[in-house]
């Protein structure tokens, strides 16, 4: 350990006297670690995010599985009650499903995010309140009876000032009164991962809130998604998932019309505390970002290999001598090392600030949902463990070369008096790892030219509908307990007051936007279709509409009409259906006039409108219905408008006009339609954005590698140089020469990061939109850019190569 010691103080004071080369190698290794930090804590976050619940691993989710295909469904509440109440290996089942509120609490009123949550939520989580209470079996056994709330701590100090005595107090939610029996503990948001929960309530008091939505008594009503139970001692995920699916069974045969072709999918909470339908496309997104950071890395080290390797030369001297004194080589490469350990230190602690600052950064994002989303990243031991890893292998990466060849040192001609002439070529490892660098930022190059190509095509889509010109705002009549006769005039008057503003050219109604991520389904039985054997009827998207939101969202009409203000609840049942619809039920058949049976009604197909995308931008064409809202009432919906002004400039109307039938109702999410498809367009953005920034930097590195061994080889070669001059030679054959030699090394790079983009970027196909991993457009474009970002590297000292005088340099060498 003594002589350890002694290396790394001898490494500090090496350091010290070459405070440039130090500053050049430190940024360079904490960039590279700095950005591997913040992915690790980004996916750290989401992926294995710290628990507050008791022993998280016994914690298993719990899905319905259609045998139509459909994964990831709901439970009905009776449904849920069967399952806890008959199920013989979990301790207890837990209902969980978010939804917003409108609470009023002294002279303010806002729109928050909770859940209506079973009585046993937070016993068998094992989650302790930090003041009063959590909720009890007791509250959810009687529908209506117990009107009582758990708020979060943040809530409680945001907006009730941390009062010790909060406990008893009363506020409003959706206008009914609730008492505050607990404040939820420090740090808690609830049990999904990236979604935050402000207040509690018992489920039994759903109804009560006026959600039409969500009722405890209709078995066919599926709205509470993901349950969650506690397995109990000895019993293996195995064994739950065959009690469960055998359960499953049985209600479908007890109650074919709603649970025919059920089943069950659990999953440990690890798995599914980030939804797993949202977790495959994240553990995708992830995967490219540690492989995009990665190389980040690899050229920082490239980079700071080359800086030690130029160093190298400059000390063979001191090697031969320590070497003469009986110095063998692998002390001499221990020492080496310890030098690198030092800068990949020092860089680690400055890494780790950037990290922090990243992570701030990606915290203060406000991603465009109406969703409660939350990121969570916080600096931990797990994030402090990997960025030491990380640290120590960067030390080993680029100190092992130049270590290794420092070490060959031939003792006899460096103890020669005088330093060796080292023509141009001589650094053979050098070259490899700048040819390394000029790879790996060509293989960043074509990625960031796929995703910023992916990014135009997703905005350019055909969506099926027209965003331009479109303010959308989403209503919920239900926080403030409006009747169905109430919220249908509040319908009538919105759309009139608005109908006689300037530059507004439609209004319409519907109970959700497309590309939100939420969905709603429904089985459908269309005439003269029979499933096949041993299935039943399909699932289908369906959005529930009035008959002003086609002309709304610039949504043709193929054939047939649209719906009309007559069809309303004294009229015949209607439907609209898709294109796809009417190619999937009645092929080569005329739709019009037929009969689709759902939700116990016979509905008339009196319209076919055009495709489009409903859930997200990469979906194939999918089946898709219409139902009237004049028909279906709804308490919460979306408000289209369209205009023919700057949307933006509607926004404030909209507001007022709203606001002036009713103060108190909240408006959530008042944006043009094109801001509220952003949340779509996220991961291509993000895509675009994170993978150019880093194919810049990578760039810029490759850049700085390549003019440093340019520059290095013609500093070693100026008595070459010198004698090719004054035997005749030109400026443009040195600057032919010079160039010559950065070429070869670049296209060396350039052929190697080919095949490796070849092969990773296939890991991009997912995320590509309408692109293909072997867009020759990105490709060139790649090799031009960095064509020319290498000329320009070197070129510079060239052109400083063929200033050499001839004499000057002979009598110098």
């Amino acid at each position: 350990m003594g002589s350890i010691f002694q290396d790394l103080r001898y490494g500090a004071r090496q350091l010290w006297k070459s405070p440039g080369l130090t500053f050049a190698a430190v940024l360079c290794i904490a960039l590279g670690i700095g950005a591997n930090s913040a992915t690790f804590s980004f996916a750290r976050a989401f992926l294995w995010p710290n628990s507050m619940v008791k022993e998280p691993d016994r914690l298993v989710r719990i899905f319905v599985r259609w045998s139509t295909g459909m994964k990831y469904g709901s439970f009905s509440y009776p449904d849920y009650i069967d399952v806890r109440d008959k199920n013989d290996v979990f301790t207890g089942l837990v209902a969980n499903s978010i939804m917003p509120f409108h609470m009023s609490a002294g002279d303010r009123n806002e729109r928050i995010w909770g859940a209506v949550v079973s009585g046993n939520y937070f016993s068998e989580l094992g989650v302790k309140p930090h003041l009063g209470r959590g909720l009890l079996v007791e509250d959810d056994q009687t529908p209506g009876a117990n009107p009582v709330a758990v708020i979060s701590h943040g809530l409680w100090q945001r907006r009730f000032g941390s009062d010790q005595g909060i406990v008893g107090k009363t506020m409003l939610l959706n206008t009914r009164s609730f008492t505050i029996v607990g404040v939820g503990p420090e740090g808690f948001y609830g049990t999904n991962t990236g979604l935050s929960q402000d207040i509690w309530v018992p489920i039994t008091m759903t109804e009560q809130l006026g959600d039409t939505r969500r009722t405890i008594t209709e078995r066919g009503n599926h709205w509470i998604q993901g349950i969650i139970g506690r397995l109990k001692p000895g019993v293996t995920m195995a064994q739950a998932d065959a009690s469960i699916n055998n359960l499953m069974t049985h209600l479908a045969q007890e109650y074919p019309n709603t649970n025919k072709g059920a089943g069950a999918m659990l999953y440990t909470e690890s798995d599914a505390s980030l939804h797993p339908s949202v977790r495959d496309g994240f553990v995708m997104f992830m995967r490219l970002m540690f492989g995009v950071v990665g190389l980040i890395l690899l050229l920082s080290c490239t980079n700071v290999a080359g800086l030690l390797l130029a160093r190298s030369a400059s000390r063979r001297k001191e090697i031969g001598v320590r070497m003469a004194l009986g110095a063998d080589r692998f002390r001499l490469i221990r020492q080496l090392l310890a030098e690198s350990l030092l800068l990949s230190l020092m860089a680690g602690g400055v890494g780790l600030l950037l990290g922090v600052f990243l992570t701030r950064l990606v915290r203060s994002f406000s991603p465009p949902s109406d969703l409660p989303l939350r990121i969570d990243i916080d600096l931990d031991w797990s994030v402090l463990a990997f960025t030491f890893a990380v640290t120590v292998i960067t030390g080993i990466l680029f100190g092992l070369a130049p270590a290794l060849a420092a070490s060959k040192t031939d003792l006899v001609t460096v103890l020669k008096e005088g330093n060796p002439v080292q023509l141009a070529g001589a650094s053979h490892l050098r070259r490899f790892l700048v040819a390394g660098q000029v790879a790996l930022s060509f293989v960043l190059l074509i990625g960031a030219g796929l995703a910023v190509r992916s990014l135009q095509n997703a905005r350019n889509l055909d969506l099926g509908f027209n965003p331009e010109n479109q303010v959308v705002v989403a209503l919920d009549l239900g926080l403030q307990q409006y009747d169905e006769a109430k919220g249908r005039q509040f319908i009538r008057s919105v759309r009139n007051h608005l109908a006689t503003q300037p530059g507004i050219q439609a209004v319409g109604f519907s109970d959700g936007i497309p590309l939100s991520l939420s969905s709603t389904q429904r089985t459908v039985q269309p005439e003269g279709y029979a499933p096949p054997a041993n299935l039943i009827y399909p699932a289908i998207d369906c959005a529930t509409v009035d008959y002003g939101y086609f002309p709304a969202m610039g949504i043709g009409i193929v054939r047939g009409r649209g719906f009309a203000e007559t069809d309303n609840v004294d009229a015949v049942p209607v439907i609209m259906i898709n294109e796809t619809f009417a190619k999937r039920f009645w092929p080569g058949q005329d739709p019009i006039g037929k009969h689709i049976r759902t939700a116990g009604k016979d509905g008339l197909v009196i319209g076919v409108a055009r495709n489009g995308k409903y859930f997200s931008l990469g979906e194939e064409p999918k089946a898709f219905f219409y139902l009237p809202l004049e028909q279906i009432h709804r308490a919460s919906f979306y408000l289209h408008v369209r205009t023919s002004m700057d949307p933006e400039s509607l926004i404030a109307t909209v507001r007022r006009e709203v606001q002036a039938l009713d103060d108190k109702l909240p408006l959530s999410d008042l944006k043009t339609m094109n801001a509220a498809l952003g949340f779509a367009l996220l991961p291509a953005r993000m895509a675009a954005g994170i993978v150019s920034a880093f194919a810049l930097l990578a760039l810029f590195l490759a850049a700085i590698g390549l003019y440093g061994v340019i520059a290095y080889s013609v500093n070693q070669s100026i008595r070459d140089i010198g004698i090719r001059m004054a035997l005749g030679a030109q400026t443009q054959d040195v600057l032919k020469l010079v160039i010559r030699g950065g070429m070869n090394i670049t296209s060396i790079g350039l052929g190697i990061g080919l095949v490796i983009g070849l092969i990773l970027t296939q890991l991009m196909k997912a995320l590509l939109y309408g692109i293909s991993p072997m867009d020759p457009l990105s490709y060139l474009t790649a090799i031009a850019l960095l064509a020319a970002v290498a000329f320009l590297a070197m070129y510079l000292p060239a052109r400083r190569a063929a200033r050499v005088d001839p004499m000057i340099a002979l009598r110098e060498f």
